[in-house]
């Protein structure tokens, strides 16, 4: 359930993000950003960490990354910040401000994609979402080239979203839900028995079949840039639900009224 709490805590988010990025003067135009060098600031939180990344040029610049389940609200805008000030770069000097949009944690997104907004929005930015699920695909392919992947992602109900993606990182199926022991069997089922079955890290043991390949926003700038590279057009900032959020009963139905 998403409290009031939670809700005016995201709009705090927001507004620290305008707020930082004007500070910065970040005042050009969506066609002046459109020049090299391309410099990404990516932010990802779908997951148990939160992470950001500098991008140029389709080269991290560096990653800083919180492994932590919880308080990414406290601290995503201050990495992003602290980043960049310990970068060759300002502010004013980034392109694109891509962001993982899931599917994953609900709230980690809504942090996550609140943060991104606040700083397309005050600076006059490029805003990109990306697939974390494509992301992890693209990112399992730099260290096993040639393979189809299906790339999943933990829903933290039991079953993990997942997707499956050909040896160049393109979809081939769409989004499903599957349980982790029936991972290798839908495989089977899909025509990928010989895919790499790709899934975040985890305290608890994976099944055998599925390799451990993490996901961060160092992943998510690449996902971006090669996206830019092919020229893509840029995807919303809105996030990739595949089951609808769970926002609890409304008042109403709690007081019996219909």
């Amino acid at each position: 359930m998403i409290s009031v709490a939670a809700v005016l805590g995201l709009n705090n988010i927001l507004t620290r993000a305008a707020r930082l990025s004007t500070s910065y003067s970040m005042t050009s135009s969506l066609l002046d950003k459109n020049h090299s060098p391309i410099n990404i600031l990516a932010l990802e939180a779908s997951g148990d960490h939160a992470s950001v990344a500098l991008c140029q040029d389709g080269v991290i610049l560096d990653e800083r990354i919180l492994r932590a389940r919880h308080g990414h609200a406290a601290s995503f805008v201050d990495m992003a910040a602290e980043m960049v000030d310990a970068s060759p770069l300002t502010f004013s000097d980034i392109t694109h401000i891509a962001a993982g949009v899931g599917p994953g944690s609900f709230t980690g997104l809504r942090v996550c994609l609140a943060a991104a907004k606040g700083f397309t929005l005050a600076g006059g930015l490029i805003g990109w979402g990306v697939n974390g699920l494509r992301a992890r695909a693209l990112a399992t392919l730099r260290q096993h080239p040639g393979h189809m992947v299906l790339s999943c992602a933990d829903t933290r109900r039991g079953p993990y979203f997942t997707q499956g993606f050909d040896a160049k990182g393109a979809p081939l199926t769409a989004i499903t839900e599957i349980m982790p022991d029936a991972l290798a069997a839908h495989c089977q089922e899909l025509g990928m028995a010989e895919a790499i079955i790709a899934a975040p890290p985890s305290e608890a043991p994976l099944p055998a079949a599925v390799m451990a390949i993490d996901m961060t926003a160092a992943d998510i700038a690449l996902s971006c840039w090669q996206d830019y590279q092919r020229g893509e057009r840029p995807q919303p900032l809105d996030p990739l639900y595949v089951a609808a959020p769970k926002l609890g009963p409304s008042k109403a139905s709690q007081a019996g009224v219909t």
